[in-house]
């Protein structure tokens, strides 16, 4: 048995212990607890406290054994740690390198990612992203493109009611297109999870498209001369009905040949050439939509079909953004604008 200087020791440890979440016991209690440890009496002390039998045991046998009592060792909680001056460090990583991961963020700070994680979004208001990937512009580009973007504003201010076709080439390959970070598939195991299977020399399928602002038709075809002579032109023709239109096209090197530029002016077809729309301007056009394929004949089937069921009021709507559009590139000076 321990002396008596020993066991006031235990029991107002004892006490502590068992009663750590509250700490509030009676000092009768306390009085009597000493009382029944000195005597030997650990059954006495589990009746008076209501405690487990277990851990009042546990408690006295460990003292009796090594001589101290403690609550079990626990990680500190994640608000004590997160101080401002943690705080102050991590952002300063995070200001020199942005790029730095959560998980190394963690690792050298020697504390867990769930812990940065909080005090990055809650404490810090930051957000992972991904990076995003644009069309390089360089300064000459830039001067270009807001030159061309400028005159071709106040082209569609003097000319409001005039109406604009565009058109595009877009080149269809039978293979699947698919992101590695964004396409995923949900599954138990990894074995469940199918192969996207590419060709070295995918077959392939160019198309040519071209809309009215009003979204009344939409036409696509394979050779472009051939097509804006035999289709196009007349179909523009037709659509506009006598009233004033202007043909929009990229820099693409058909679109810029001697002989396409001949065919339009024999045809007395207003365009804007090379000089005029923005090159490299991926911004100012709709996103392409993917679709894989298993054959050329599939692939064919599948664009006709696609291109039959466009919505003409969405159509409209995308040529109606064209002029925001050209206004936010111009306020960016050239640059980008998404």
């Amino acid at each position: 048995m321990p002396t008596a200087n020993a066991s006031d020791l235990i029991v107002q440890e004892v006490v502590d212990v068992i009663d750590f979440k509250n700490s509030k016991v009676l000092m009768t209690q306390r009085d009597s607890t000493r009382g029944r440890w000195k005597e030997g009496k650990p059954a006495a002390i589990y009746k008076l406290l209501n405690y487990p039998k277990t851990t009042v045991y546990r408690v006295f046998n460990a003292w009796e054994a090594e001589g101290k009592v403690c609550c079990k060792a626990h990680n500190m909680r994640s608000d004590k740690i997160r101080t401002p001056r943690f705080l102050a460090g991590l952002e300063k990583s995070i200001k020199a390198s942005p790029g730095t991961s959560l998980s190394r963020l963690a690792k050298n700070r020697g504390v867990s990612k769930q812990l940065v994680s909080k005090a990055v979004n809650e404490d810090l208001g930051y957000r992972s992203y991904r990076m995003a990937k644009q069309h390089i512009l360089t300064a000459t580009m830039k001067a270009t493109s807001l030159t061309n973007g400028k005159r071709l504003l106040n082209g569609l201010k003097s000319h409001g009611g005039r109406i604009i076709f565009f058109s595009d080439e877009k080149n269809w390959t039978v293979d699947r297109s698919y992101n590695v970070q964004n396409d995923r598939w949900l599954a138990k195991e990894r074995e469940e999870v199918p192969a996207v299977f590419t060709t070295k020399f995918p077959a392939s399928v160019m198309t040519l498209g071209v809309i009215c602002s009003t979204g009344e038709e939409r036409v696509n075809a394979e050779r472009y001369c051939k097509v804006m002579e035999e289709v196009v032109i007349p179909w523009m023709k037709d659509k506009a009905a006598g009233r004033e239109f202007i043909f929009q096209q990229d820099s693409a090197p058909a679109h810029i040949a001697l002989r396409t530029t001949n065919l339009f002016n024999s045809h007395g077809i207003t365009f804007w050439d090379r000089n005029t729309w923005p090159s490299n301007s991926p911004d100012l056009n709709p996103e392409v939509c993917k679709v894989s394929h298993n054959s050329i004949e599939a692939l064919k089937s599948s664009i006709t079909r696609e291109w039959n069921a466009v919505d003409p009021a969405e159509v409209i709507r995308a040529c109606k953004s064209f002029r925001g559009r050209m206004e936010k590139m111009v306020a960016a000076e050239g640059g980008h604008i998404e």
